[in-house]
């Protein structure tokens, strides 16, 4: 049987880990901590990439609500501003995608030190998650996961 080594400094594994522990329900209960996720961690690749997939579900509706509420809160100000001045929407708006795009890029590569790490993760070449699906996806069957502990 073919095993999937993920480390635990993968991204997936981090984006997991990260967004299981955003969840309201593991925030109120105490118990919910570091070695209880380590312990719930699927032991095959089809659990694991169903957790990544609902991660990234959950991560993609929490970024549609937050678009949906600075929208409205740009139209809400940007309102106020051309009520109050004559025309300034339209400079308003420039400025809005320039900051937007900008910390978009920010949120993405996480600032000038990630710049450095991209291309790390670049040379990998272990078989990377979507590769290791596919793969179980047209041989039908499911590796079992093996977790490695550092780099």
């Amino acid at each position: 049987m073919e095993k999937f080594t993920i480390k635990d400094t993968s991204w997936h594994y981090r984006w997991i880990k990260w967004v299981y522990f955003l969840s309201p329900a593991h925030r109120l209960d105490s118990r919910w901590d570091t070695e209880t996720f380590k312990t719930r961690l699927p032991t095959d690749f089809c659990s694991y990439w169903r957790r990544f997939t609902m991660a990234s579900s959950i991560a993609a509706f929490y970024a549609a609500c937050a678009t949906f509420s600075a929208s409205v809160v740009a139209l809400v100000i940007g309102g106020i501003i051309y009520s109050i001045f004559t025309d300034p929407s339209g400079a308003a708006i420039v400025a809005g995608i320039i900051i937007g795009i900008i910390a978009f890029i920010i949120a993405i590569f996480g600032g000038v030190k990630g710049y450095d790490k991209v291309d790390a993760y670049l040379t990998v070449t272990d078989p990377g998650i979507v590769r290791t699906k596919y793969r179980a996806w047209k041989g039908k069957y499911c590796p079992v996961i093996e977790y490695k502990r550092g780099s």
